[in-house]
């Protein structure tokens, strides 16, 4: 697969090529059944069960290798970095070995909690081994760890509740992200991450971010917009209520991001810290087509549309 990034121009700026590996399950049998209406007349009308038996893939598609080319603007040069990727027996990601175009090479390895159930029983009794509890970056002669730590809430949902960085064999560590406060659904409602506080309000029963507000409290956030749970529980967007961030300007001194949806769950517009935001358009796939932005024209009585990114989908046989 390959990715190929254009300037309003239509000059080539970037290009991406992605190899993938499948893997080498065979496909297994399943039974389908449909209820199938037999229309003889308008009088007569048959209804009946059909069914099959289909080929259900069972294999899954990983990404093996990746070559990024980045286009200089003001010469024919380009600056190449390639990736290689490596998994362990359950096709999680197991090491990312990167070149750049200075030669260098950048080794990214993972552990996860099932490669040792003794210490993460609780998160393997609940079947889940994809969680990421150590990530290892390897360049020259340093080496930066980075720490995932777990805890759980009322009702048993786990959650990364402390991100904390090393280096080489140093003691010394650095907490870059710390989780204060947790909704009913395992979703950080506080956090603080390199030293600032953040409120976060959830939608959907807790699929979907909904605003996330920088340099404030969660009980800060919550007198002036309402109790985050009112939000999170909500699971139609008819039924989020919206229009009571538009008192967010009364939090004195933070930041908000806003993040809204359609009944799909799909984001269709931001809200950005400075007031801009940015719109997004779907095609009948769910595949994201544009993001744009309106501009305000002070002599007409319309806004100007501005693309920010079109996005074209191509494949081949």
């Amino acid at each position: 697969m390959s990715e190929e990034y254009y300037d309003a121009t239509n000059k080539l700026i970037r290009k991406t090529n992605i190899k993938y590996k499948r893997t080498p399950e065979t496909p297994m049998k399943t039974a389908y059944q449909q209820e199938v209406t037999f229309n003889h007349d308008p009088y007569n009308v048959m209804i009946s069960q059909v069914g099959w038996l289909a080929n259900t893939l069972t294999c899954s598609y990983l990404k093996t290798f990746a070559k990024d080319t980045t286009y200089s603007e003001i010469s024919n040069l380009s600056f190449n970095t390639e990736s290689h990727y490596t998994y362990n027996a359950a096709k999680l990601p197991a090491q990312e070995l990167t070149y750049t175009s200075k030669g260098n090479a950048r080794t990214i390895s993972y552990k996860y909690s099932s490669d040792d159930k003794t210490m993460y029983n609780r998160l393997d009794n609940m079947h889940i081994l994809s969680a990421i509890v150590e990530k290892k970056t390897k360049e020259m002669n340093s080496v930066e760890t980075e720490t995932y730590d777990y805890s759980f809430t009322g009702n048993g949902i786990p959650y990364i509740s402390k991100i904390t960085t090393s280096w080489n064999n140093s003691a010394a560590k650095r907490t870059d992200y710390q989780v204060n406060v947790v909704n009913a659904y395992g979703k950080p409602t506080e956090i603080v991450r390199n030293g600032m506080t953040s409120a976060l309000f959830w939608g959907f029963n807790g699929q979907k971010l909904l605003a996330k507000i920088d340099n404030c409290t969660l009980a800060k956030a919550e007198e002036v917009l309402g109790d985050e749970r009112h939000y999170s529980s909500c699971m139609d967007c008819s039924q989020i209520p919206f229009d009571n961030f538009s008192y967010r300007h009364d939090l004195n001194n933070s930041l908000s991001h806003l993040y809204m949806y359609n009944a799909d769950m799909r984001l269709v517009a931001e809200i950005f810290p400075n007031g801009l935001s940015q719109l997004y358009k779907y095609d009948t796939m769910g595949r994201l087509r544009e993001k744009y932005y309106y501009e305000t024209l002070d002599d007409e009585p319309w806004d100007l549309k501005h693309v920010l990114n079109r996005y074209d989908y191509y494949y081949k046989k």
